[in-house]
């Protein structure tokens, strides 16, 4: 069979304070807030399908000029992808392509604007700057130009005049390609998986969900020894689990900053079929290795 490998125009552009990403086999749509999920339709040339022409992230997993992809990812329910930080016992969270969380009245909304995006032979990448509590988060995501996956680094800094402690940031999202995706079962049900469970030797916490038909495969992940992954639950709120979760995803870091201090907390990967995780290379496995943390 002929592997049919596509060079497209790579893109990165900004629409009404929505950023939209398009790599050769990624596309992503950033919604105002800084959670994924656009709140405008995506411009032509993008491969929107869940919410009329809205953009979560969707991929070209067989590398075909997008005669098939997966996805949209989170976009046919409730697109509950989002972030969010609690500090002192105070939550924050962007999600739900910037919407109030009905069920979490007391949480505030992170104020910022996406202020850059970028396009070079490399990657494509967008930035959002904003902040809350005497804290500056800067959060950029990019596309390697090539690959089957995106990366989130997320910096905060503290900007207020005193030492802030008990600092959480969480990233989550409700996996629902199988329901948008041709063959993915038509449901919004997806296996999940905690693959790695901080602590291990190489600080890889990741968590997937595959869909009940065709094994299209989702990860949410970092390399961090302070994060943690679970699933499970909707709509999380900072503070009620641990670290990256999928459906729900969520990982969570903990630190403490010192007046003025300010520091890239991690990197945040939403993979897109499954990757060797140490090396980030694309390996042509069907199902994930599942591990089981230890009790």
């Amino acid at each position: 069979m002929a592997l049919i490998i596509a060079t497209t125009k790579i893109q990165a552009q900004i629409i009404n304070n929505n950023a939209f990403l398009k790599g050769n086999y990624v596309e992503v749509g950033m919604a105002p807030c800084g959670s994924f999920g656009s709140s405008v339709n995506a411009p032509a040339g993008y491969h929107p399908r869940g919410v009329g022409s809205q953009l979560g992230f969707v991929a070209n997993v067989a590398k075909n000029n997008w005669a098939t992809f997966v996805g949209d990812y989170f976009l046919p329910g409730t697109p509950e992808e989002g972030w969010g930080i609690t500090v002192n016992g105070r939550d924050f969270n962007n999600s739900l392509i910037c919407t109030p969380r009905p069920l979490f009245p007391n949480d505030s909304s992170i104020q910022g604007n996406i202020i850059a995006y970028k396009s070079t032979a490399a990657e494509v990448s967008a930035t959002w700057l904003g902040g809350a509590a005497g804290l500056s988060i800067t959060s950029r995501t990019y596309i390697p130009i090539n690959s089957l996956y995106f990366i989130t680094e997320v910096t905060i800094q503290n900007t207020s005049s005193t030492a802030i402690n008990n600092i959480f940031y969480m990233r989550n999202v409700d996996p629902d390609h199988g329901l948008a995706t041709p063959g993915g079962g038509n449901t919004y049900s997806t296996n999940n998986t905690i693959v790695f469970q901080t602590p291990n030797a190489c600080n890889q916490a990741l968590v997937s969900a595959v869909t009940t038909a065709g094994n299209h495969y989702l990860g949410l992940g970092s390399i961090d020894s302070r994060a943690r992954v679970t699933m499970g639950g909707f709509l999380i709120e900072v503070l009620k689990r641990f670290g990256v979760v999928l459906q729900a995803a969520q990982m969570i870091l903990k630190g403490c900053m010192r007046q003025g201090q300010g520091q890239r907390i991690g990197q945040f990967r939403y993979l897109l079929m499954l990757v060797h995780w140490h090396l980030i290379k694309v390996q042509n496995w069907l199902m994930p290795i599942y591990w089981t943390p230890p009790s």
